[in-house]
This record gives structure tokens, sequence and C-alpha cells, in this order.
């Protein structure tokens, strides 16, 4: 299989892309630009910085004395508490122990694979109130506060995670914002809709901070094709009992159609959009 895929047209129109675009980015002036402006150099100082622990800095000194605060302060809550109990079930069950093998990062990684799922069982199935709304901001909250304190442990070396991709993607951030500002006849509305677009755009600068290694990179992985699988699943059955079309869905051109399946996903679009990106 692997050798089919190395001779492939795919993988040559792919490489081809890829080279196009390498050399595209290292010649292009607004690049370099924006790698050399004032506002990068102090992004990609406190990114790629290592956690210190020589004591010239203040921000040595922090990284001593935070992590002891905070893990004694951790190890004694009431979460701290569920957290070793649920370590103790993962004992004698294979799947609880893949889970919480690779410790809270390797948790993480795993919500963040099933997501979809996640989301649809909080706001569709469980419906509630306040966490239906807000779960994915308090994961997001929670997976920053929980690099920070990665990286403020003194034993813990951060590796570098500034990429090209990272440049665009605050330089699409900060146009949103400007735009905001300079064209928006309605403040509210216009956040709510910068918000709704753009806040996943985040999940790339958290997401490449946790994975520290292949391991990591696989347990990511398997997480998005196992639910890839079950949704896909889902659909095949939703097809065979033929489940009805919402009215709102279709027009007069798709009288005829049977059904279209859509899983856990508001749409059927929704749904095609999730499974290309695990196609084969």
């Amino acid at each position: 299989m692997t050798g089919i895929f190395a001779g492939s047209v795919l993988l040559h129109a792919l490489t081809a892309i890829g080279s196009f675009w390498r050399e595209t980015v290292a010649s292009s002036r607004v690049v370099a630009a924006a790698r050399n402006c004032t506002l990068a150099r102090l992004i990609r100082k406190w990114i790629d910085a290592p956690c210190r622990v020589d004591g010239t800095l203040s921000y040595a000194v922090a990284a001593r004395k935070a992590p002891a605060w905070i893990d004694g302060a951790v190890a004694e809550s009431f979460l701290a508490r569920i957290w070793r109990g649920l370590c103790r079930l993962a004992a004698g069950s294979r799947i609880f122990a893949w889970l919480f093998a690779d410790g809270v990062t390797g948790i993480l990684l795993t919500v963040l694979g099933l997501y979809a799922g996640v989301d649809w069982l909080l706001r569709d199935v469980l419906a509630v109130p306040v966490l239906s709304s807000l779960w994915d901001e308090l994961l997001m909250v929670f997976c920053a506060l929980w690099l920070l304190r990665e990286k403020a442990r003194p034993q813990t070396i951060t590796e570098p995670r500034t990429t090209v991709l990272g440049y665009f993607i605050l330089f699409f951030l900060a146009v949103g914002v400007l735009l905001i500002g300079m064209v928006s006849p309605f403040l509210s509305v216009s956040i709510a809709g910068y918000r709704a677009e753009c806040q996943y755009l985040l999940w790339y600068f958290i997401v490449i901070r946790l994975l520290r290694n292949d391991r990591d990179a696989k347990r990511l992985y398997t997480a998005f094709l196992v639910l890839a699988i079950l949704i896909a699943l889902h659909g095949v059955y939703q097809y065979i009992v033929a489940v009805p079309i919402p009215s709102n869905w279709t027009d007069e051109a798709e009288q005829s159609v049977r059904t279209r399946v859509f899983s856990i996903f508001s749409s059927p679009n929704i749904m095609a959009d999730y499974m290309v990106l695990f196609a084969p």
C-alpha cells in the first residue's frame, strides 16, 4: 500500500504544491517583513524561549516557585481526587489505560480528536444549559493554562513551535480585528461573528504545542479516525432505514431524493465536509 501511494499522481501533485508554496514563502518580501517586524520578534521570543532556571531572569525565579504552589493547590483539589480515582479505574481497563497512559496531555488530545462527538453529546443529547454553550471555550482556556503550567515547570524544556502557517493565521486574525474597528456599524454583531469564524483558528496554536512526539500525533489521529468511522457507520444506518429529510434542507429540485444522511451534524453538507478530511 505504501509503495502504491509513493508512486501515485496525488503524492507527486502534493509534493509539487508543497515545493511551490515553500519557494513562494521563502522569496516573499511580505513574509520576510512580517518575520522581522517588532511584534513578530516579541512573539517569537516568548513562544520559542525554553524554560530557563539559571536565576538571572525574574521568569526563571517564578518558574521555580509557581509550579510548587500550583501543584500543591491542585493536588488537594476535588478534581485531583476525581483524577486519582479515574487513574485507579484505568488500571483494570485497557481502554482507560490507553486513555490515561499519557497523562493530562494525552486526554486533552483525545478529547480534541473526538471534538465533534463531544460537542454533539453536550449540546444535543445532554443539553446542559451553560455547559453546552461554553464547554469548548472552557476547554480552550484549560488547555492554555495547562501549557503555561508545563512551560513553567523547571524540569520541562519546551521546544519551539513557531511555523510559517502560524504567522499567516495571526495576520488573518489581526486583519479581522482591524476591520471590526474600521467598518463595523454594529460592534456587538461584528464581535460575535468574528468569534464564531475565527475562534477555532486558535486551536492550531494550542494543538501544535500539546503534541510532544509521534506518539501524541498518533493518539490524536486515532481519536479522529475512530470518530469518523462511527459517524460513517451511523450515516450508512440512516441511509438504510431512510431517515426523513428535514423540509428546510430540500427544495423543489430535491423532491425525488430518497434521503441524505447527516449523522450527528445539523446538515448533510457539514457531514460531507467532515468525512472528506478522512477520505483515503
